[in-house]
């Protein structure tokens, strides 16, 4: 009897350890990562209403996704997940863009990375639901990292565009870097076997837009 009580505290602390490391660590890490370029912060209230909606677009990513599995297969699958992703964390993006706080280069970048964390967290805790939450630490250390530099190419453009109120074609353009570059990493990390090499391309792809993410963010916190 006691054993088995002890087996179940056990499984429940060890869960409770895997969500600490793979959900809650992560998100607090890479939000003070790219916040910290920010010369001026963001108010905590259009942040978290940010987190929030970019959350909340998990629901239909996940329904539309669901919805297409039979009827896309293949790299025609991925690309569709990624475009649905990434233009939902868009918009979850544009909800602020009008709001006068957005007033600095580098504000496209800082509420894109929130929305896209608050999509990260929300489709690591159905990841970990789903699959056991031993799964979540490869997903924080990987995954969710790769939702934020997804944002990159379209966070700065938004940033861009807001600022120099001209090239419409910034936006859009930063859209289908983004696009790309999340079909990409599905295709690598879905489509093939976890092989060294396989894993050893992801970390390289995923290296390649944290030093391409870094760039805009210094140059982005730069500009008035």
């Amino acid at each position: 009897m006691l054993i088995t009580m002890w087996a179940g505290v056990s499984v429940s602390v060890l869960q409770i350890l895997w969500f600490v490391l793979g959900v809650l660590l992560p998100t607090f890490f890479w939000f003070w990562f790219f916040w910290r370029r920010d010369p001026k912060p963001e108010p905590v209230r259009l942040l978290i209403r940010t987190f929030l909606y970019g959350a909340f677009a998990y629901l239909p990513a996940a329904l539309f996704e669901l919805s297409m599995q039979t009827a896309l297969t293949g790299m025609a699958l991925y690309i569709f997940i990624a475009v649905v992703e990434e233009l939902l964390k868009y918009f979850a993006t544009r909800t602020v863009v009008k709001e006068r706080d957005f007033d600095e280069f580098i504000d496209g970048l800082i509420y894109s990375m929130t929305a896209a964390l608050g999509f990260a967290l929300m489709e690591n805790i159905f990841y970990g639901v789903s699959f056991g939450m031993e799964v979540l630490l490869v997903r924080g250390l990987i995954t969710m990292s790769s939702h934020v530099l997804f944002t990159a190419p379209w966070g700065f453009a938004l940033g861009y565009q807001r600022m120099r109120n001209h090239n419409k074609y910034a936006v859009p353009l930063g859209l289908g870097i983004g696009i790309v570059l999340h079909s990409v990493f599905n295709g690598i990390q879905i489509q093939s076997h976890p092989t060294w090499g396989v894993i050893a391309l992801v970390m390289a792809l995923v290296t390649v837009m944290f030093l391409v993410a870094d760039r805009l963010y210094t140059t982005a916190s730069k500009e008035p």
